[in-house]
């Protein structure tokens, strides 16, 4: 199977990871991967579409004698022409997709199609496919509209990704720096059980606020996020999520940073954090392992990483 996929330039690696964790995807081109199905891609939040691969060539013309040979009789159809890639050959539209209908053996019928072919233009390949789906792009999270927040706080897409990376349904997750409580209500909506901390009573407090106005409640008896330092908080999970205080709103030492990451290595079994700089040198250092790291950043000063270990 093809799929394309979401490429917004400050997640597409974060997704790309994931993709390749957990479903062993190959990339093809900025926004094409291949791989086994990916059961309920919707979930995923950065899957736009999915398609049965039928012919490939690295030339529009090969494809086209390719197909011809082949005697495709499926229609009435209709064939759409998607270009992928950051520097697509931008072949034109309309001849590519008649000369790909007049090497069919069947009939093209824009207003009523028994099937959908879609030409998948690379800047190194053509692939011609059947459409098994197309995703909208999800609507915006409602947690946008959280009554409290702060600029520090991560995307929910990025936390949506980063909790599929090292948490399933019915497992625990802790975000030890949970700010403004954006990982554990990804975590919560896909049936992870989370809990967090942040050294900060009004962030603490903000979180608490945060998910109870989404109608998240605890335990009886237990609170989503007290009053620690990452430094010192004990706990046991499956996994840890964590955006790093890092930025001009929240960065920290060096010296504390080694702390807090010394501190998680032996609460729980898998890991993901956010961090301003590349944390490899640093998370080898301390002990983890299994160390994987992409590079998120936007550009100069708006530096971002995600890694990924053990």
């Amino acid at each position: 199977m093809l799929y394309t996929v979401d490429r917004e330039p400050s997640r597409y690696p974060a997704y790309l990871l994931l993709l390749r964790r957990q479903f062993q995807a190959e990339p093809l081109a900025w926004g094409l991967i291949r791989a086994e199905t990916i059961p309920e891609p919707a979930r995923l939040g950065c899957i736009r579409g999915g398609f049965d691969l039928l012919h490939d060539a690295p030339t529009l013309e090969g494809l086209i004698e390719v197909i011809r040979a082949a005697r495709i009789t499926e229609g009435p159809f209709l064939i759409e022409h998607i270009r992928l890639g950051r520097h697509a050959i931008k072949t034109h539209s309309i001849e590519a997709t008649r000369a790909l209908a007049d090497a069919l053996a069947a009939w093209p019928d824009l207003n009523n199609p028994a099937v959908r072919f879609a030409l998948i233009e690379t800047p190194d390949h053509f692939y011609f496919a059947r459409i098994q789906f197309r995703l909208p792009r999800p609507d915006p999270s409602p947690f946008i509209e959280r009554p409290w927040g702060y600029s520090a706080a991560l995307s929910n897409e990025l936390a949506l990704t980063a909790v599929q990376l090292v948490a399933s349904p019915g497992e625990t997750l802790v975000d030890p720096t949970c700010g403004s409580g954006t990982i554990l209500y990804e975590a919560l909506k896909l049936g992870v059980k989370a809990w967090g901390y942040d050294i900060h009573w009004r962030w603490a407090s903000g979180t608490r606020a945060n998910l109870a106005h989404f109608g998240l409640t605890p335990p009886e008896g237990a609170q989503w996020a007290t009053v620690a330092d990452a430094r010192e908080v004990e706990f046991e999970a499956d996994a840890v999520a964590a955006n790093l205080p890092y930025g001009r709103r929240t960065s920290t030492s060096e010296e504390k940073l080694e702390a807090i990451l010394t501190n998680l290595r032996h609460r729980a079994r898998r890991f993901v954090f956010f961090s301003g700089d590349a944390l490899t040198p640093l998370l080898t250092r301390v002990g983890y392992s299994e160390i994987e790291e992409v590079d998120l950043s936007k550009g100069p000063g708006r530096q971002r990483f995600m890694s990924v270990a053990r």
